[in-house]
């Protein structure tokens, strides 16, 4: 997907130095968030003959991962499953995770709550985050909630936002 991520490069980071002790060499294909150059990469480590992906899918080449799991090259997910392709996944439990976020605001008394996210329309896990966040909080009408995307890869652009008060990239009230 994007290896500026966080997470991305954290996994990165470790995934190195477990393969490294095994003989093996890291190999790593940043597709931007491109779905076409994401199609590419898969073209190019089929045809090295690639031992194993880790990957973070963009979520729109679907039939391409099946495809190279169906040719027997071991294939684990981060953070978002493919669906209809049986494969290993890790990932955050995504309802968990935003239900104990949002009741631990909630037991601390705030009534206005935000949620900050990247392109919510660039990964399937950010689509659910943002689906659990507002049917937990229409259960509580009192509260306000408003939800704010941002492309984190635009480094000032969140600053510079929250700076002048607009949320240029869609600031969506739930």
């Amino acid at each position: 997907r994007d290896i500026t991520s966080l997470l991305a490069m954290r996994v990165l980071r470790g995934v190195e130095s477990v393969v490294e002790k095994q003989g093996y060499m890291l190999m790593v294909c940043n597709c931007d968030r491109d779905p076409s150059k994401e199609q590419r990469y898969f073209d190019v480590l089929r045809s090295y003959g690639t031992d194993g992906i880790l990957l973070f899918t963009t979520g729109h080449n679907d039939e391409i991962v099946a495809e190279v799991a169906a040719g027997g090259t071991p294939i684990v997910l981060i953070d978002q499953a493919v669906p209809g392709v049986d494969l290993d996944l890790v990932s955050t439990d995504n309802p968990a995770a935003v239900h104990e976020a949002v009741e631990h605001l909630l037991r601390n008394g705030y009534d206005d709550i935000g949620f900050f996210t990247d392109m919510i329309s660039s990964t399937a896990s950010r689509v659910e985050r943002v689906e659990v966040f507002r049917a937990h909080l229409e259960k509580y009408p009192a509260v306000a909630s408003r939800i704010y995307e941002a492309d984190v890869r635009d480094d000032g652009q969140l600053d510079r936002a929250l700076d002048d008060g607009s949320l240029p990239l869609g600031q969506r009230a739930v």
